[in-house]
């Protein structure tokens, strides 16, 4: 599977099944059919496929001092 933030973002009424999510800065989105009971991955899609040959930039977080303090 993909780095990134994993999320189970749907399952079915039986919890068997999960559609899982990972979530990165520096990468497109990428979605899997994940099954519980034989620990197996699916890729399914992911959300943006002309950016996965790319080499994406991290985000890095950004502050400033305001004015008023």
């Amino acid at each position: 599977m993909h780095r990134g933030e994993f999320v189970i973002v749907s399952r079915d009424l039986a919890d068997k099944n999960w559609l899982v999510g990972y979530y990165a800065d520096n990468s497109p989105d990428y979605f899997y059919k994940y099954n519980r009971a034989t620990r197996k991955s699916q890729f399914l899609f992911t959300n943006r496929p002309q950016l996965e040959d790319l080499q994406l930039a991290q985000m890095s977080p950004i502050s400033y001092k305001s004015r008023d303090g």
